[in-house]
């Protein structure tokens, strides 16, 4: 879901206190950093850095010898950059105000298309989806279906995949 071509740079910082280092015991380390992703200009952006929070666990022999190193990954999410809050993602709205702004509706108009349920246009074996077709011809009423028609000379309605994957509450995912 990630809009990346790779990865440019692991920022993973961890500091070894002292103490733990002059000791005879197990060092553990706590680390929260990200994986910066190379940007693909040719997906729509859904965030290209992940961030991540993790320990690593290293068994102590004697203080200048080690053995196994285990590692735990607590968490791993997309950093969608729409503020400083701790947020799993970009602002939500109602699936009413993301039909309005998509098709120059009133609210009041587009709470009577909400009941539409679009169909994925994916590729030939079905593994991405490119768009969405929103088909309003089972519940346009008039005067909206009017409107769409005036508007669109058609009630099948393409929208692109950011339309539900990263800017509205409703999610067909």
């Amino acid at each position: 879901m990630a809009n990346h071509d790779g990865i440019d740079e692991f920022y993973l910082p961890f500091e070894i206190e002292d103490e733990s280092v002059s000791s005879d015991y197990d060092i553990s380390i706590d680390i929260e950093g990200h994986i910066g992703l190379g940007g693909d200009v040719e997906r729509p952006f859904s965030g290209n850095k992940v961030n991540v929070v993790a320990s690593i666990a290293i068994e102590r022999f004697s203080p200048s010898t080690f053995g196994k190193v285990e590692y735990f990954v607590e968490s791993a999410s997309l950093d969608y950059a729409w503020s400083d809050d701790e947020e799993d993602g970009p602002p939500r709205g109602s699936f009413a105000q993301a039909l309005a702004n998509e098709l120059a509706l009133t609210v009041e108009d587009a709470e009577t298309l909400v009941d539409v349920e679009p169909e994925a246009i994916t590729s030939d074996d079905g593994s991405m989806t490119h768009y969405y077709i929103l088909d309003f011809k089972d519940v346009a009423l008039e005067p909206v279906r009017s409107k769409l028609l005036g508007r669109y000379n058609s009630l099948q309605i393409e929208v692109d995949l950011n339309f539900f994957s990263t800017t509205y509450a409703k999610d067909f995912h």
